[in-house]
Formats: structure tokens, sequence, C-alpha cells
């Protein structure tokens, strides 16, 4: 829900006085259009502002921030498995590492709504941002590995073999090819086996996921107490030194090390 309303609430704001007329696209080819027959000056307009506002501060904006920090405080604080039952929606379908995860695609489709529709640019501009930010996160979740490990009994010793980071690989890798596709259309090298090409990548998706279902029950089980494990921290065993503040001479003065210090020197001359 989180892409569909933020993409709903900006597009809200696409009236009159809002997107310059010089940047409104083609109605015959471009997919995003600002219609500037509305106007923003309605009540319907001022009502939906309002409230859409609101959750686009609170949710939108801020939400990522405080999952952020809201996994990282209890990784801090050995305390992921403890409030599994209340925030582990959160962070259990990954690494303890990569607790915060979550908020990483949300981020992202932030910044491609925020490409497309805050301010519209260019489709060159625009198909490139969504590439290059699809070609990143590629290379974080291969070198990362985000999710936990979840393989199937035949391949339980096989770490190269991992389902929910290898299926987060194949359906961004398939997202870029539609991407390219855009490309090549935005440079004018469009094909006739264009249109083809993505219902077939789009179609081999669905049918890997599909699979992945069909073969749940054979999946490797994880243990639930070991989702999280604690870090062993070493306890160095150390003398416990006499707090020597106060001393006493031999009539029983008290004295302070200093004072002590700043006596014998004063012997020695």
């Amino acid at each position: 829900m989180y892409a569909p309303l933020t993409a709903v609430i900006l597009q809200s704001f696409a009236c009159s006085n809002t997107v310059p007329g010089d940047f409104v696209m083609d109605h015959s080819q471009d997919v995003f259009l600002y219609d500037q027959s509305q106007t923003c000056d309605d009540f319907i307009f001022q009502t939906v502002h309002f409230i859409s506002t609101i959750y686009l501060a609170l949710a939108v904006i801020v939400g990522p921030g405080l999952l952020i920090f809201q996994t990282l405080r209890l990784r801090k604080w050995d305390l992921l498995n403890k409030n599994m039952a209340l925030h582990g929606y959160a962070y259990e379908s990954y690494t303890r590492r990569f607790c915060f995860w979550e908020a990483v695609p949300m981020l992202r489709k932030l910044i491609y709504i925020a490409v497309t529709d805050i301010f519209p640019f260019t489709p060159l501009i625009q198909i490139s941002v969504h590439l290059g930010l699809t070609a990143v996160y590629i290379i974080l979740v291969v070198v990362g590995r985000p999710y936990r490990k979840c393989t199937w009994k035949s391949t339980r010793n096989i770490r190269v073999i991992e389902i929910h980071n290898g299926f987060e690989v194949l359906a961004n890798l398939s997202i870029s090819l539609l991407q390219v596709g855009a490309l090549l259309q935005v440079l004018g090298m469009t094909s006739a086996h264009l249109d083809i090409g993505t219902v077939g990548v789009i179609a081999v998706v669905l049918l890997v996921w599909l699979i992945l279902f069909g073969l749940v029950a054979l999946e490797s089980p994880m243990d639930e107490n070991e989702v999280y494990p604690v870090p062993e921290t070493t306890n160095h065993s150390k003398k416990k030194v006499k707090f020597m503040f106060w001393r006493r001479n031999k009539a029983g003065e008290g004295l302070t090390d200093i004072e002590l210090q700043e006596r014998c020197q004063a012997l020695n001359f």
C-alpha cells in the first residue's frame, strides 16, 4: 500500500499552478499526465490535500526513518527475539545485520515516485534514474544477502542456493529488463518483439513464484529460537582495584594520595 498511496497523493497535487505548463507531457504517448484544466482552489482539492499532506508527512517521509531507528534500536539492545510478536513483521524476514531492510525498498519507491511525479523530468532522465537504482539494489542484495537463509532440505548446506535472496534478484532483474525496454523506446530503438519480450519476462517471474509457492513444504525449517542469535561478548576477568583515595599514616592521620605524594617529594630533597 505504500507505493500506490504515495503515488495517488502526489498525483492529487497535479493541477494548475503546481506543474509548469512547459512540462506537461504529450497525452498521446506519455504516461504521467497533468491536467491543467483542474484548479487547486476548489474545496474538494483543498480537503484532499489537507488529509493527504498529513499522511505524506507521517507515513511516507517519517515512516521509513522511524522504521530504521526502531529496528536498529532493538538490534543494539539484543531485543529482536524478545519483541518478535510485537514488531517482528518489520524485520523477521531479514538477517540481524540487515534488520532495517524493510525501509530500503520503501525509500527506493519514494525516489521512483519523486522522479516521475514531484517534478516531471524528461522520460530519459526518469528511466535512467530508475534503471540506476535497480542496478544498485541488485548489487546490494547479491553482496549483502539481507534476507534470512531459506533453502530446500536437499540444498541446506549450499550457501549459494537461497530462496528469498535468489527470487529477489530474479524479480529485480526482470524489472531492469522492463526498464531497458523503456529506455530503448525513449531512444527510438523500438522493436516489434519488445512487447513480446516484456510479457515473456513477466510470465517467467510469475511461473517461478508459483513453483516456489508449491515447494514450500520442501523448505528446511528454521529454528525460531535461533532467529537472531545474540553475539557473544568476551568478559575478561579483571582484578578489583581497591579504592585508595584515602590513606592513613602511622599516626592515624587521614591523607589523600595527592597529599601523600607531595610530602614524599618534600622529603626527597
